[in-house]
Parts: C-alpha cells; structure tokens; sequence
C-alpha cells in the first residue's frame, strides 16, 4: 500500500507522459501549485498534477525542449519537462526584461541563454557554467552596422532605445528584429542576425528585410521559425479585449530574394500562438496527424473563451473551436502556457 501511495505521489510531482504535440497547460491554487495539463489532440485528456519545480515560478520560453523559468527571486532555471532535469542559472540584477532565449540544447557547446532588456538597448547573456550575467549595449554596434549597408539612419534617435525584440533561433543562427523605438507607425521594423556574442561586444547585420508593424494594439505579429525557415504569423483582434480575431495571416521568408510569401497551406506543420504576445515566444512544430497539421492555434481572453483552444484553418481561412476544457477552475488569463514536447 505504501509502495502504491508513494508511486502516485511521484506521479503527480511530474508533467504526464509526453505527447507529439504540446500541452496546454493551466496553472492554479495558491501560488499556482497545481497544474492542468491539457491534450489538444483529445479535450477529455486532462491531467492535474503538482509539480514542486513550476511552484512560484513564470514561463519565460520553450526553447529545444526546455522551459526557461523565472522564480520570485529573480533566479532563473531551465527545466525539462521530459527527464525533469533542472538547471540553475545565476541570479540576474532587477532589471525589466522582456524576453529571452535559449540558442541551442544545454548538451551542445557554447549554449547561451540570452535576456532581452524592456526599453533598453541592452542584453544580459550567461553560457552554462557561468557564475554571473555578462550585460552588452548593442546600440553603437547597430548604429554602426545600419551606416554601413546604407539603410536609414535617422531613425535612429539617440535619446529614445533601438531596440532588439523577438529573438528567434533558425539553422544555427540567431535573428531579432530591430525595432526603432517611436517609429512604429513608419513600418520600419527590420530583421537583424545576431553574430559573434562575447566578453568584448556582438556583431549585429541588418538583413534589410521589413517587418510589418505591430500597430494598432489590437493586432500582434509573431515572428517564428518552422522546419529550418522563418516564418511570421499576424493576428488581428476584434477590439482591444482580445476576446475575438478578425482575421490570421502567415508569411515565411524567402532568403535569397528577402521578401516574405503568404503561406497558402502548411500541410506538414502547426504553429502555436502565446496568449500575449510579451509571454512566450511562439513556435512551430511537424505535424503528420492531418487533422492538427495545417492549422494555427491560440487561446483568447475572457471568461467565457478561456477554457476554450481555437484553430485556424491555413488552407480554407477558417476560425474554428478546435477544443473546450471542460472541466477547469476558474482561471487567470495569465496562467496558460504551452509547454513544448522535445522533438525527436
């Protein structure tokens, strides 16, 4: 009886067996430490654990099959869902961050995890095994780097922060786009590769490739990478609630001529959308099961869609309930995350 009473207990202090597609996962209780895993190929297979590693602690990233944690004393760790190792990063000073990324499997060489400054042209990067943040201001780096291929360097205003935003790991290489702060309205979002993170400095270089703008605050784009391309999903929300989507729009970007093509199906894939757009990045996965694949999923506010996983139809435009969660608690609109399988 003990034996069986200890084996359960076990089970419930890790994630459920893992699936070829992410778990939409609810935390809730004090201090959120209870979990809802929640299946999105079967809405009936719902799991409630209690997991000690994600007590306390705010989804930052799923990054090559690791989730990046924040915990209330601003100690960062990496998390693998699968075999539950942990790995502690070094206390980071109390600083705004807005995002973050992990460049490759904590198992490879030169792995770093890379923290994004909010309204300042700044990073803190620290590879494994360091004991300290190293801080870089990319800002003369970019000025530098703007002049020299010749784009438009009035749009960078010294008094207000250029910042790198949405960082993206795509075949072994880090891209940001590099948003000028105040002149969103000029459409002026760039795409940048991120070169060379050291001690002394990076290497920043503009690819001239547009973005389009995030503006109004009822639409989001998501910049992402699928299957070794970058790819950018649109979302274009009813109102400022975010309670409902006019319309969803994807584009993948040709290298060579550096243009971006509407994506018209998406057969062999899904792409997965955060619930804002300053959460989690979102992310892209193989898909072979027909009836996932080719398809956009994402969640809204409010309390009557929050127990709710919606998908776009990339082929026929179409919004459809893909799931209803019915048995779950009240919720925060903060507490869902997509937890991201490792893919073999």
């Amino acid at each position: 009886m003990k034996k069986k009473s200890a084996a359960k207990k076990e089970e419930q202090h890790r994630p459920p067996p893992s699936e070829p597609y992410p778990w939409l996962v609810y935390s809730f209780g004090d201090n959120n430490n209870r979990q809802i895993f929640c299946s999105i190929s079967n809405p009936n297979e719902t799991c409630i654990r209690r997991i000690p590693a994600l007590r306390k602690r705010y989804l930052w990233a799923n990054c090559h099959g690791w989730c990046l944690y924040l915990g209330r004393d601003f100690c960062l760790v990496l998390w693998n869902p699968e075999t539950m190792e942990e790995i502690t990063l070094p206390c980071m000073p109390e600083v705004a961050i807005r995002e973050c990324i992990l460049t490759s499997p904590p198992s490879e060489p030169g792995c770093k995890v890379i923290l994004f400054f909010h309204r300042m042209n700044n990073i803190l990067y620290c590879e494994l095994g360091d004991e300290e943040w190293t801080e870089l201001c990319y800002y003369d780096e970019l000025k530098r780097t703007i002049k020299e291929v010749g784009l438009v360097e009035e749009t960078m205003v010294p008094t207000l922060p250029n910042l790198l935003m949405s960082p993206v790991c795509c075949d072994g290489n880090l891209y940001a786009v590099w948003t000028p702060f105040g002149n969103y309205h000029d459409c002026c979002r760039k795409l940048v590769k991120i070169h060379e993170i050291h001690r002394d400095g990076l290497k920043i270089e503009p690819l001239n490739v547009f973005l389009r703008s995030a503006l109004p605050i009822t639409k989001q784009v998501h910049l992402m990478e699928s299957c070794g391309d970058l790819f950018t999903v649109e979302i274009q929300y009813k109102d400022e609630s975010l309670t409902g989507v006019l319309a969803i729009g994807i584009h993948r970007l040709n290298f060579s001529n550096k243009e971006w093509v509407q994506v018209e199906t998406a057969k062999d894939r899904a792409f997965f959308l955060p619930l804002d757009r300053v959460d989690q990045q979102a992310f892209s996965i193989p898909a072979i099961d027909p009836d996932v694949a080719n398809r956009v999923y994402f969640t809204l506010h409010g309390d009557d869609t929050s127990k709710k996983l919606y998908s776009y139809n990339i082929e026929d435009g179409t919004i459809s309930i893909s799931s209803i969660f019915l048995n779950l608690p009240r919720l925060q609109r903060s507490c869902r995350v997509w937890i991201m399988p490792r893919l073999r």
